[in-house]
């Protein structure tokens, strides 16, 4: 990706993946997933992140829109090593939501 368009939302809808926990779990030991809330876009958050939006991040951090996961997530998703995932690669950092059924 170009440096000068690297932060274009449009990059970042054509980055959503779709993938299982199984898939996600190394990703998690290097502590990079963070949990981002079903009401925000995945898209929008991404490009937050890697345009170092502070303001914005930080905004939905204090919110809980943006959390780590919790023992007992990680606990029901390692028991459901097929739960699906969306998710953008924001270096460092893999945002997820869970996928709607």
């Amino acid at each position: 990706m170009s440096e000068e368009n690297k932060n274009d939302p449009k990059d970042f809808r054509d980055q959503v993946l779709q993938g299982f926990w199984i898939d996600l779990k190394d990703h998690q030991e290097r502590g990079a997933i963070i949990i981002v809330s079903r009401d925000l876009d995945l898209v929008t958050v991404g490009t937050a992140v890697a345009s170092d939006d502070a303001k914005v991040v930080q905004g939905w951090i204090n919110g809980g829109k943006l959390t780590r996961p919790t023992p007992d997530q990680l606990a029901a998703w390692n028991q459901m090593q097929a739960k699906e995932f969306r998710f953008v690669i924001a270096q460092p950092y893999v945002l997820v939501q869970e996928a709607e059924h």
